[in-house]
């Protein structure tokens, strides 16, 4: 039985679907822009170098520039920290998160979550974010959030930006809009909440 596989692409954009393998493999694009594409009802954790499913499968990546992870029914968690290119990741049903720890400042919205060190998320059928900082100063835009969140600031003086026409509802602990967005905040020191052009609320 084989219990692992050397795959390896060339000078063009190379395709790499790995969703019926549950076992160890090397991915390698070489040239071009190499995607690994997963199609499984399973938990991720993706990094550069590394892609490690809840059922058993881990790919270590070499050269591979994007990255297409789909869930399926279950509540599927997708741990992107140490993934500094272009994904998509797609949760299709179930309540499923994306999770990211990194000293850097985010941008979240419903279809898409960026970081500051040049990762790159599109997000499909994605209903929770937990967004944690390090010891430096982070900030978390997220206007264009409207599901629930979990914002850890960490170390450093950290603040939580957002601009959005409702009601709002703020906590040392909890941010609520009237959009149905909910936030809960750990460590988070400073918040920008900007409601119209005229009315900016900024606690301290």
């Amino acid at each position: 039985l084989f219990r692992s596989a050397l795959l390896t692409g060339g000078a063009s954009a190379n395709r790499f679907t790995v969703s019926g393998w549950t076992k160890g493999a090397v991915l390698s694009g070489a040239g071009g822009a190499d995607t690994i594409l997963s199609s499984n009802d399973a938990s991720f954790s993706l990094s550069d170098a590394q892609l490690v499913r809840s059922d058993g499968a881990i790919f270590n990546l070499v050269s591979i520039e994007n990255a297409l992870l789909t869930g399926g029914a279950s509540s599927n968690l997708f741990i992107v920290s140490g993934w500094t290119k272009s994904a998509t990741l797609d949760g299709q049903g179930g309540f499923d998160t994306v999770r990211s720890i990194n000293d850097t400042s985010f941008v979240l919205a419903n279809g898409s979550l960026t970081r500051a060190d040049g990762a790159n998320f599109t997000l499909i059928g994605i209903d929770n974010a937990e967004l944690t900082g390090g010891a430096g100063v982070n900030q978390f835009t997220v206007s264009g959030w409207t599901q629930t969140a979990a914002i850890d600031g960490q170390g450093g003086t950290d603040t939580i930006v957002m601009v959005s026409d409702t009601d709002v509802t703020l906590s040392d602990a909890l941010i609520n809009r009237s959009d149905s967005a909910n936030f809960t905040l750990i460590s988070v020191e400073n918040a920008v909440v900007t409601r119209s052009e005229e009315h900016t609320s900024e606690l301290q």
